[in-house]
């Protein structure tokens, strides 16, 4: 009885060992085992196509006045402190449509004389 009481309170190293090592192994192969992945998910697939909706006008129009008004929701957020930056290039018509109304959004500020000379740093587009 006294030999049981002994392990318990005071474990050997190698059972410590051994515990933990079980611990990493099952852990690891229960990782690997719930992937519900099969081979066939990393070969390269053939005849692969992709559908890409075209952009309407109205989309494009709508990104504009987005822009237009979070730009000039920025620049008045902070006081006209802000530069105005430079239209960055892209390749994506909603994403430069945006950014287009964004900045025109600001310049319209700035040329209305919303923001106070002192404050304005604008760098012009």
């Amino acid at each position: 009885m006294q030999r049981f009481r002994r392990l318990a309170r005071r474990p050997r190293p190698a059972s410590v060992f051994a515990a933990t090592m079980a611990a990493l192994i099952l852990g690891t192969l229960g990782t690997i085992g719930a992937s519900d992945a099969t081979m066939d998910d990393f070969r390269p697939q053939e005849n692969r196509t992709a559908t890409v909706k075209p952009v309407t006008g109205a989309e494009i129009d709508a990104a504009f006045q987005d822009g237009w008004t979070e730009g000039q929701d920025d620049l008045m957020a902070t006081d006209c402190t802000e530069p105005v930056p430079t239209l960055p290039e892209g390749t994506d018509p909603i994403a430069t449509a945006y950014n287009h109304g964004w900045i025109e959004g600001q310049q319209a500020l700035i040329d209305g004389g919303a923001c106070e000379p002192e404050n304005l740093h604008a760098d012009a587009a």
